[in-house]
């Protein structure tokens, strides 16, 4: 019988997927470098199993896993990090959720270990998380509403929060780690290798435009695979509103810098000292009062649309937690459709992906086809339109 090791159990993200796993029926065995915080949480949530473990000690992962296990990581940040539990994982033939949001390191992933990952019948899923997970559903969905004519797909990652909602110490450390290493994209169908926040965009939420700057996550990595024609994926990061174009600027003066070694050797030395999670975040009730959406749009190649789609109204921390419960009660149960380095909609199948999103609170709207759209927009100056998304 396969059992579920939640790595990083007494982290911020880790608790929330406790819980989560307790409400699927699964007693996961809690693992961190804490004693004192482990057996706290485990008497906390009724007497769960529970052992020290530290990534920087593989063996003592490696211990705790057994074949077919799945191991659920909220460890990071995960370029550090991460590798040292894959390694653990392939040595057992064990699976692999994380909550993963640095687009660099699902490209480590994909070029160091699918083939192994493969070779040892073990999924390695990661960003198993309101990014992106999220995004290659709605995305598929909408390239699949489509057709063949669809050559384009924006996504646009955004929300609305309350007041006083910080996102969590973990997230923030993730975030300072991705700014140096530069993920891939998907542009005249070809990977791009590219920083995050290099370029600006916009996308439609709600009826409305919003600008976001670019983010390299897994769509494409997995969507071109089950979209042959599909020429270009833009995902913008829209959470920040007005103050995208600062960040934008921010990002391309930080990779500037970063190509040269004596700058990103400090670059690293600095975001190592401030990238520490202790472990914080925003408490249920600005959980409550918050919302997270993922959306997407896809293009033919004259730039008509031809369809869209939205989902989201729930927070991305809680719809991590559930999202990374429910797929690993899915490999517990024998229904992992592919191993390897693996996107969502390859491993877990359409139907049961949506099925999963629901179950996790995020309910699928579409919002096109209707009347065609678009007006001129303007974003630093450039006309286009409202249906591309725009570059710097």
């Amino acid at each position: 019988m396969s059992k579920v090791v939640l790595f990083g159990a007494t982290g911020y993200t880790g608790r929330l997927a406790a819980r989560a796993l307790q409400a699927r029926g699964i007693s996961p065995l809690l693992a961190g470098r804490d004693p004192t915080r482990l057996r706290a949480l485990a008497n906390e949530l009724g007497g769960l199993p529970h052992a020290v473990a530290d990534a920087e000690d593989p063996g003592s992962l490696v211990r705790l896993l057994g074949a077919g296990d799945v191991l659920v990581s909220t460890v990071g940040p995960f370029l550090r990090y991460g590798a040292a539990q894959v390694e653990a994982v392939l040595a057992q033939r064990a699976h692999y959720l994380d909550s993963c949001g640095e687009p660099a390191y699902y490209r480590l992933l994909i070029e160091r270990y699918s083939e192994r990952a493969r070779a040892a019948g073990s999924a390695l899923l990661s960003a198993c998380a309101y990014d992106f997970f999220a995004g290659n559903c709605v995305a598929d969905h909408v390239l699949q509403l489509a057709g063949p004519a669809a050559t384009r797909v924006v996504i646009g990652y955004a929300g609305d929060l309350a007041p006083g909602y910080r996102t969590s110490a973990g997230s923030q450390a993730s975030g300072m780690w991705s700014m140096l290493e530069p993920g891939l994209f998907w542009r005249d169908g070809r990977f791009v290798a590219e920083p995050i926040g290099q370029r600006l965009g916009r996308f439609e939420l709600h009826g409305a435009q919003r600008p976001g700057f670019s983010m390299p996550g897994t769509e494409p990595l997995f969507l071109p695979e089950l979209h042959p024609k599909l020429r270009d994926i833009e995902a913008y990061w829209g959470w920040a509103g007005s103050s995208v174009p600062a960040m934008h600027v921010s990002f391309r003066a930080i990779a500037a810098l970063a190509r040269f070694r004596p700058a990103r050797a400090v670059l690293q030395s600095l975001f190592r000292k401030l990238a520490k999670s202790d472990g914080t975040g925003p408490d249920a009730n600005l959980r409550e009062r918050s919302a997270s959406y993922v959306c997407a749009a896809a293009f033919d190649a004259a730039g008509q649309q031809l369809a869209a789609a939205e989902l989201g109204d729930i927070d991305g921390f809680d719809f991590t937690a559930n999202i990374l419960a429910w797929s690993a009660d899915v490999i517990c149960r024998g229904e992992l459709q592919r191993t390897g380095v693996t996107g969502p909609v390859q491993a877990f199948g359409r139907e049961a992906l949506r099925r999963g999103h629901a179950e996790a609170g995020f309910e699928l709207s579409v919002t096109y086809p209707r009347k065609p759209q678009p007006s001129a927009a303007v974003i630093n100056g450039t006309a286009v339109s409202a249906s591309r998304g725009m570059e710097s």
